[in-house]
């Protein structure tokens, strides 16, 4: 009988590895970072145990929420009455309040002081806060508009980029009410913006887009308005399109 080779296995019981616990100091994470829509809490976003750590994560979040935004949301709902306010997203860092701990953090106010920033709760110390932007989504008729709402970038790569030996190609573009209007060969495409704030911002940016490319087939014609003489033709078009009625068709915002 031949003997098996290889270690000998240790007998006895195996050592358990000994687990130490984090010690913290108080709560295990009192820093939180929150986002905010005009004062009003949206997400808990992070948590964090020591200031430092949340301050650096501030900014990184900063930067991150900032990467990439194309058409930022300029304008939020007001809650309380059927219009539209500036949008103001902020990203805010606070403390569970422990012991003694009064320290309120300083915010500018519309003119530019400094202020206190006081909390609505008595269980939380606000800190510190950076704005950050939220890409607009906009409604495409045709399309969803809770649901598969567009983005800037949809609109530049759908109605606006065009392969320039294309010689036939030609499109109109005018800004109604809160709509913005992109006409042509193929149809009749209407981007509805929140107001008519709005559609002028969308109106100019795809032109400056337009002249950065050089695209020369592509005409903005302006804004409509009920002066206009071509008021009638482009109310025609949207009605025959979507068989709206002329107070729908008229109204200056999505909140009228």
């Amino acid at each position: 009988m031949t003997k098996k080779r290889g270690r000998k296995k240790k007998r006895g019981p195996k050592k358990k590895k000994q687990i130490i616990p984090h010690k913290y100091v108080g709560l295990k994470r009192p820093y939180h970072i929150i986002t905010t829509s005009n004062g009003v809490q949206i997400k808990d976003i992070y948590s964090a145990v020591n200031i430092d750590t949340a301050m650096a994560k501030l900014r990184e979040f900063q930067i991150k929420f900032n990467e990439g935004i194309r058409f930022p949301v300029k304008y939020v709902s007001n809650r309380n009455e059927k219009t539209f306010t500036e949008a103001d997203y902020r990203l805010m860092l606070i403390k569970k309040k422990t012991g003694n701990d009064l320290y309120e953090g300083k915010i500018r106010n519309e003119y530019g002081k400094f202020i206190d920033c006081v909390t609505s709760s008595d269980e939380w110390v606000f800190i510190d806060e950076l704005p950050y932007q939220v890409e607009e989504t906009f409604w495409v008729y045709g399309y969803n508009p809770k649901t598969d709402r567009k983005t800037y970038q949809f609109i530049v790569d759908n109605f606006i980029n065009y392969n320039k030996k294309d010689k036939y190609f030609f499109k109109e573009i005018v800004i109604y009410r809160n709509k913005l209007l992109i006409d042509s060969v193929s149809g009749l495409e209407i981007v509805i913006c929140k107001n008519h704030q709005d559609s002028v911002r969308l109106y100019n940016s795809l032109c400056d887009y337009s002249k950065e490319h050089k695209y020369k087939n592509i005409l903005f014609a302006g804004d409509i308005n009920s002066n206009s003489y071509s008021y009638e033709s482009w109310f025609n078009k949207i009605q025959e399109l979507t068989h709206w009625d002329r107070r729908k068709i008229n109204k200056n915002s999505t909140r009228d």
